[in-house]
């Protein structure tokens, strides 16, 4: 789960370890934003087997975060409104050769300031194509 704010990933890491503990299998979950050891958290979320979910923020989890062997799924709780965290946050799980098409989902409410961060993404993004000459932007890349 991808999120921006210090708040969001304190309460999605709580509501997770809840409904995981829910299941009394030993699942948990972990984190990596400023408020814990996020390269303890990435670690364990790559090696440990009962760690079954992470709630990533972007600028915290991009070195040593190479998930796609044993994770294909991921949401942006809050979505990104420049191009780059977007890009490099899905792009964890979207390698060349990994075994399993990745699904990225992006949780927007409607009627709600994020439909406006969705808005700035793609129009970021657009300012980015035409200045580097991308072929793609982001916006085909999620709605094809």
């Amino acid at each position: 789960l991808w999120t921006i704010y210090k708040r969001t990933s304190a309460s999605m890491l709580t509501h997770v370890q809840e409904q995981l503990a829910k299941r009394g299998d030993g699942s948990r979950a972990v984190a990596a934003y400023s408020e814990v050891d996020s390269k303890k958290s990435i670690a364990a979320f790559l090696a440990d087997e009962r760690v079954v979910a992470g709630v990533f923020q972007p600028g915290s989890a991009g070195a040593g975060l190479n998930p796609q062997h044993l994770c294909w799924n991921c949401a942006f709780i809050e979505i990104p409104t420049t191009t780059i965290p977007f890009v490099q946050s899905a792009g964890r799980i979207d390698r060349k050769g990994q075994k399993f098409n990745p699904i990225i989902r992006l949780f927007v409410a409607r009627g709600t300031i994020q439909e406006k961060l969705l808005k700035n993404l793609f129009d970021n993004d657009n300012l980015v194509q035409r200045a580097s000459g991308t072929k793609q932007g982001i916006k085909n890349l999620i709605f094809p």
